[in-house]
Parts: structure tokens; sequence; C-alpha cells
């Protein structure tokens, strides 16, 4: 590779070789931390679950099928889609984005749900969750530890925004 300065020429010792070594650095860096975020959004729906106090994770709707209450998917063209952890993808900013969908079972024979959209990221080894609402958006930084109690604050978020979501579906 050569740098031109002036009318100088100056060259670096750089190879291939070394290329192709960055690129796996690289890449082994982005997997490192595509899987740090997919943990903590693994704990997070479990502190979210638990905080709801819900006994069994599952119901039956009104066709007889199982169905879980809370579900980790993604948008796709407006369209709720369920994903697994391994299945969400990093971002070009280093983020990861997915939705949360909560059903509500209630006398009517349809279920209610509501999907809230969620980016996590990671900078200087803060993890922080963005949520988007209807109206607002509110985040959440989560502090370092390995009890599911960090998550809290995240989760009664994500709970506040569900239930401001709610309220929205019926009229004044």
């Amino acid at each position: 590779m050569s740098v031109l300065f002036g009318y100088s020429e100056i060259k670096t010792m750089i190879t291939y070789e070394d290329l192709q070594k960055t690129a796996e650095e690289a890449n082994e860096k982005r997997f490192t931390h595509a899987e740090i975020l997919r943990g903590c959004i693994s704990h997070f729906i479990e502190q979210y679950e638990q905080s709801l106090a819900i006994v069994d994770r599952t119901f039956r709707d009104h066709k007889g099928q199982q169905e879980k209450i809370v579900t980790l998917g993604i948008n796709e063209n407006g369209i709720f889609k369920e994903k697994h952890l391994h299945e969400l993808k990093l971002s070009d900013d280093f983020s990861l984005s997915f939705v949360i969908k909560t059903v509500i079972t209630t006398k009517d024979p349809q279920s209610t749900w509501i999907a809230s959209p969620i980016t996590i990221s990671r900078q200087s080894g803060v993890v922080t969750f963005v949520f988007t609402g209807s109206s607002e958006t509110a985040s959440c930084r989560i502090p370092q530890g390995n009890l599911l109690t960090v998550y809290s604050e995240a989760a009664e978020t994500l709970k506040l925004m569900t239930m401001d979501l709610i309220k929205q579906t019926a009229p004044e």
C-alpha cells in the first residue's frame, strides 16, 4: 500500500495476511459483542416475566393452542415474527433491535397483545436498553452485576410502556 504525501511516497509493510488477521479479529469482537447483548436480553426477559408474577408462562388461546405470554421477535414489515436470541443480528451501529410481544388474556375469546420495540447497545462496558412507545422513548442503563435485579428498572419501564399502550386501545 502506498500513501502519497506531496511528491514523496511512503510504503507501508501491510500484507494481505495482516488484513485477514485484522478482519478475523473484528469478526470475533462483533460476535463477542453480540453474545454479550443476547445474554443481557435473555436476563432482561427473565426479569420481566418474574416481575409480572406470571405463574404459567403459557396459556391456551381461543383455538386451544398453547401460546407464550412473553415472546421475543422482530418487526418485519409491520408484522411480528417470533425469533430466537441467536437469530438477532447486530446492526451497523453494533446494537440489537428486537420486539417483546406480551399477550394479555381477557374474558374475550381474542387476547390482547402489545408489541414493544426495544434496542439494546453497549458502549464502554455500559449496556443501555431503549424502549420506543407510541408517543415517547425511554432508556435504561443497566448497572454491572450478575443478578437479575439489575434489569428491574428496564422491566418496570417496559411494563409502564405496555400499560400505556393498552390504555390507548380504548376511548377516553
